[in-house]
């Protein structure tokens, strides 16, 4: 079966019951304006042998988009889309109108209560919210690290976690429901971090963030470094110009005392040769002697001038002579 909701034309009429000018009863038309509804074209399908396979007892595994009869919509099929598949699906497989055309229903054990979960299911928001997180269409297997691709972002909900507080009646049955509640929770959540690691490793954004980290921890290394190999060579460099810096003091020290010495040399020299050349001439003119013995008196003299004056003074003393 099938049947299409196509767009239609809502059309109101009011009419009012009035008297008219001579008393008289006059049936009045007000005119509404035109509403246009728009209803999504939608094929509901009606797999009654699928529906007669099921178990109501466990209704929670089954697919709820298939039994109200939009198994392609799925996550896609509007609010008003499930209110209609599930009015499609009451008014063919209700057990009173299927009891009436003579079918055998039995009373705790019929479909159609798939039918009615299927619905209380979809029709929740919340509820429907978190089967859509474990739609048996959907793929929630964890891929390997060579099917990754750049963006594999997702969301993910716990629908088969829930409890079933309908069939948990007694202790017993809570006690069972909180345990399979339990392992449910415990396997989703080792799913959950199996999924945080993949991303972890595989995320692009979080290789980035690493391999930002990375160039920074390299790049600090390489400063650090780039800076303390600096020191060292500032620190040779001054070495090296504080023992040029020596090496020039000295060398220039040496050069000045060579050079005194040289002076003092030559200095000395001259002092010898005025001193020669006074006692020469002294000696060829006799001392300068009119008696003979004052000869050893002026030698003294001269000597002692020799001895007392500077190469300047024995140079002036020399050119008068």
């Amino acid at each position: 079966m099938a049947e299409s909701n196509t767009t239609t034309l809502a059309v109101r009429y009011r009419y009012v019951l009035k008297r008219n000018s001579v008393g008289m009863k006059v049936l009045q038309f007000l005119p509404h304006n035109v509403r246009e509804v728009k209803h999504d074209l939608v094929e509901f399908k009606d797999d009654l042998e699928y529906l007669r396979s099921l178990d109501p007892k466990d209704w929670k595994h089954q697919d709820h988009y298939r039994v109200l009869g939009i198994p392609t919509l799925r996550f896609n099929a509007s609010e008003e889309t499930i209110r209609s598949a599930y009015r499609q699906k009451v008014l063919h497989h209700h057990p009173d109108k299927r009891k009436a055309k003579g079918a055998e229903v039995k009373a705790n054990d019929d479909y159609f209560t798939c039918i009615t979960m299927a619905y209380e299911t979809l029709g929740d928001p919340k509820k429907r919210k978190s089967y859509d997180s474990v739609d048996p269409e959907f793929d929630d297997g964890l891929p390997s690290s060579h099917e990754i691709k750049k963006d594999f972002y997702g969301t993910e909900f716990s629908y088969e976690d829930l409890e079933d507080k309908d069939a948990c009646s007694g202790r017993e049955g809570k006690t069972h429901g909180q345990a399979e509640r339990a392992r449910k929770k415990k396997e989703e959540m080792a799913r959950l971090r199996t999924l945080v690691d993949l991303a972890y490793k595989n995320d692009p954004r979080i290789i980035q963030f690493k391999q930002e980290e990375k160039d920074r921890k390299i790049e600090a290394k390489k400063s650090k470094k780039a800076a303390l190999e600096k020191q060292i060579e500032d620190e040779q460099k001054a070495v090296k110009e504080a023992k040029l810096a020596m090496e020039k003091a000295a060398a220039e020290g040496k050069a000045r005392i060579g050079g005194d010495r040289k002076k003092r040399e030559m200095q000395k020299n001259a002092l010898k040769k005025e001193r020669k050349t006074l006692r020469d001439i002294c000696k060829s003119n006799n001392y300068f002697v009119e008696n003979p013995e004052q000869t050893l008196k002026h030698i003294t003299a001269v000597e002692t001038i020799c001895e007392r004056m500077n190469i300047e003074e024995l140079r002036e003393i020399n050119e008068q002579i």
